[in-house]
C-alpha cells in the first residue's frame, strides 16, 4: 500500500484513510483509520502502517458485503445497478453461483462467493 507524507500525519491514499502520526510525549505512533474507530498505537512506525493497513482491508471488506443484500430466497444482489447476482442452484442448496449479467464469474458456497466478490476489490 502506499503511503504519503501529508499535514504531518503519513496517510495512505484514496477516499477512505488510514493515518499515522509520531507524538513525542506518548513515544508512540497514533494510528486513525477513516477518521472514526480503530485507534491504535504502535512502536514503530513500520508496525503502525501495517496495522492501519489491516484495519482498512477489514473496513473495506465490512463495507463490500454490506452491498450484498438479498433479494429473495436464493438469490442475493452485489449494488443494484451493477448486475452481479448470486443465485442458488435448484438442485442443490449449498452450491451458488457468481453472475455478471449472463457471464458465470465463481461457482461455491454462499460465503465462498461473498469472498470472491470482496477479492475483486
Amino acid at each position: 500500500m502506499k503511503w504519503i507524507q501529508e499535514d504531518g500525519y503519513i496517510t495512505t491514499g484514496g477516499p477512505f484513510k488510514a493515518s499515522v502520526k509520531y507524538h513525542r510525549l506518548f513515544e508512540k505512533y497514533q494510528v486513525r483509520v477513516g477518521g472514526l474507530s480503530a485507534h491504535g498505537t504502535a512502536d514503530t512506525e513500520e508496525e503502525a502502517k501495517e496495522f492501519g493497513e489491516e484495519q482498512l482491508q477489514i473496513a473495506k471488506r465490512a463495507f463490500i458485503l454490506s452491498l450484498i443484500v438479498q433479494e429473495e430466497e436464493g438469490i442475493y444482489t452485489f449494488g443494484s445497478k451493477l448486475g452481479i447476482d448470486i443465485i442458488r442452484h435448484k438442485n442443490n442448496e449449498d452450491k451458488w453461483t457468481v453472475y455478471e449479467t449472463s457471464f458465470k464469474l465463481f461457482e461455491g458456497t454462499l460465503e465462498e462467493c461473498k469472498n470472491y466478490i470482496v477479492s475483486c476489490f
